[in-house]
């Protein structure tokens, strides 16, 4: 399970995000697919750094994600990057989704800033979009890395 994944299954089991976009979350570098309902949430990983020591792995690594909230309206984009960062904010645990683990041991919201939309020639765009990026740091046991 990638960080991004992680995080997916952690705000698609928090009823305050779902409550406000569905199930509508995607993940990667592709941009969403034109038509899509809003509001909505797209998911990109940054940059990861694992923490070695002299014998090799620790299982360690910090990452920085983000998530980019689209919203027909400043409220509702609003509404969502709140919820999404009392969902995520100083989270710690394990993440589990069908046979995988993923041992958080805490993401922390680095910075959040509101994004002016740029029109781009056959995308569509919402009407207000809030940036949230973040930091996690997590543990995989080297053996199975």
């Amino acid at each position: 399970m990638s960080p991004c994944e992680a995080i997916a299954v952690i705000l698609d089991n928090d009823s305050d995000v779902t409550t406000l976009r569905s199930d509508r979350f995607y993940i990667g570098l592709n941009m969403v697919p034109s038509g899509k309902e809003r509001p909505y949430q797209y998911c990109d990983q940054r940059d990861v750094e694992e923490i070695r020591h002299m014998t090799g792995r620790t299982g360690f690594a910090n990452v920085v994600f983000e998530i980019e909230n689209y919203a027909d309206d400043p409220a509702t984009c609003q509404n969502l990057a709140l919820a999404t960062r009392g969902a995520l904010d100083q989270f710690k645990g394990v993440v589990v989704d069908d046979a995988e683990e993923f041992d958080i041991k805490y993401i922390k919201l680095d910075d959040e800033s509101h994004v002016v939309p740029v029109p781009i020639p056959g995308r569509e765009s919402a009407l207000a979009v809030i940036r949230q990026s973040y930091r996690m740091m997590y543990f995989r046991n080297p053996a199975t890395v």
